[in-house]
């Protein structure tokens, strides 16, 4: 997620630019599958919250958006928190 206060984010943004890699902001509702098995939901952020909120957030609210993946492999599913 966006945030302007990290110098890592901040570095990395520029090598993704620098590179013309595209990327995506994920958020609630998004998909995407690796393989013919293994598929990912996004369950949070809130959709249309970022990266407008988290751009002038301090660190407490900026993890209140944390990104909130479900993973499904077969007939399994995991859910984890990834937080800055």
């Amino acid at each position: 997620m966006p945030n302007p206060h990290s110098a890592s984010y901040n570095t990395t943004m520029a090598q993704v630019a620098r590179k013309n890699i595209v990327h995506k902001t994920l958020e609630e509702g998004d998909t995407f599958q690796l393989g013919g098995e293994v598929a990912f939901e996004v369950l949070s952020p809130n959709k249309g919250e970022l990266p407008g909120n988290v751009m002038s957030s301090g660190d407490t609210a900026i993890n209140n958006h944390s990104l909130v993946i479900k993973m499904r492999y077969k007939e399994n599913s995991f859910s984890s928190v990834w937080k800055r």
